[in-house]
């Protein structure tokens, strides 16, 4: 006799990111070091309204918030 499998939902672990509580200072640090220069494409980020801060190493992996692990982009 067929017997249907159940449907079970895979568990996927949701991991929080949480920036600490001097974030926008960390911000505007790293654009002030990068001297608002893209990383990746050495664009002016002086003016753009996209102006991001990533990690390096993320946080899921193991990365930290420090200033070392913290790089300017465009996008």
């Amino acid at each position: 006799m067929y017997k249907p499998k159940t449907f079970k939902p895979r568990m996927v672990a949701k991991l929080r990111t949480t920036y600490p509580a001097n974030w926008s200072t960390l911000r505007l640090t790293v654009l002030e070091r990068d001297n608002y220069t893209c990383r990746k494409c050495n664009s002016n980020l002086r003016g753009v309204f996209h102006r991001h801060i990533h990690h390096i190493v993320p946080l899921s992996r193991g990365g930290s918030n420090s200033m070392t692990n913290l790089v300017s982009l465009c996008q």
